[in-house]
């Protein structure tokens, strides 16, 4: 009897030392990530410094895509699995009715605001009548022409480049501008004591995640395992800021400064989740893009946008980071 019970705990003792503590995880292959490094999205750097993603048995392989629409391109094009944007390109793909869904938004900013040589007032109603300097067919266009619309006032649009709407306000060639936020401390350095800025708080630019419909068909596990790396790295930025904004600085090569990346992340919201608030904006930058006549052919259908989110991932992740209703 005594030889029979040692025997089966050698046997159990041999099943609990043939089970490691720590498993290796499974190999969930290698997948291709558009994105480029900037203050917008630094989970990303975070989940590769750290290796978020590695310890899970993801691989992931960067495509650089500088703007929103080579990214999207990518996507579509078969260059990258996961792709990473500003929420304009997507509106503009899903009208199109391209393979794609939304699965995650990453950031929103919410430091968008109009730049004037002159005072601007609270409801923005002294735009009225000015020449204002935007980029046509970007959402910082569609951020200028829904301002003008809420204060229910026209003003003169002047096309411009990115790099070229400051210089414009310094030579007195436009009154105002809606420009991207990185271009607002150069403003403000240039323009001196004739730089002044009023928000928007109604439009925050939001940062989003889209995955291929096949990834999303035949791999269900590599995408739990994208978003999973990204929740991790987003609690790094909220719980060790200076440190993720040293790594986000170094990803950047030097370009912005850790201390220059906090003072720019003050007007930031991080968080991987999905929210009505979302579709909502979707939707108005449809009717804004077919009001435009950029995209031919009827306007977009009102559930358009609830279509091309796919929340299913991320709820078996995280329940609570999904809010759509």
């Amino acid at each position: 009897m005594i030889a029979r019970v040692f025997a089966i705990v050698l046997t159990l003792a041999a099943v609990f030392i043939a089970i490691p503590s720590d498993a290796a995880p499974a190999d969930l292959g290698v997948i291709s990530l558009g994105w480029f490094p900037g203050p917008d999205t630094p989970q990303v750097a975070q989940a590769v410094d750290k290796q978020l993603w590695a310890k899970r048995g993801l691989g992931v392989k960067m495509v650089s895509t500088p703007t929103g629409r080579e990214a999207l391109e990518a996507l579509i094009g078969g260059q990258c699995d996961y792709a990473l944007m500003a929420e304009l390109p997507p509106v503009i793909g899903a009208m199109q009715h391209q393979n794609f869904r939304i699965i995650a938004t990453l950031a929103r900013y919410v430091g968008t605001r109009v730049i004037a040589t002159r005072p601007i007032d609270a409801n923005f109603k002294n735009l009225a009548g000015l020449k204002v300097g935007t980029t046509i067919g970007t959402n910082v266009a569609f951020q200028a022409a829904r301002t003008l619309q809420n204060a229910g006032v026209t003003a003169t649009l002047v096309n411009l480049s990115p790099s070229d709407v400051t210089p414009a306000l310094a030579r007195g060639d436009i009154d105002a501008a809606f420009m991207f936020g990185g271009f607002y401390p150069q403003a403000k350095k240039i323009l001196g004591d004739k730089y002044y800025e009023r928000r928007t708080p109604w439009y925050k630019q939001t940062f989003v995640l889209l995955a291929t419909t096949d990834e999303l068909t035949k791999h269900p596990e590599r995408v739990k395992a994208m978003l999973a790396g990204l929740i991790e790295a987003n609690e790094l930025i909220v719980g060790k800021p200076a440190e993720s904004a040293a790594v986000t600085s170094k990803a950047m090569g030097g370009l912005t400064s850790p201390d220059g990346l906090l003072a720019q992340w003050s007007e930031y919201s991080f968080s991987i989740s999905l929210d009505k608030g979302l579709v909502d904006l979707l939707n108005q930058e449809a009717v804004w893009v077919h009001e435009n006549g950029s995209i031919k052919g009827e306007a977009p259908a009102p559930n358009l946008f609830a279509s091309y989110v796919d929340s299913a991932p991320l709820a078996s992740l995280d329940r609570k980071s999904v809010q759509l209703k």
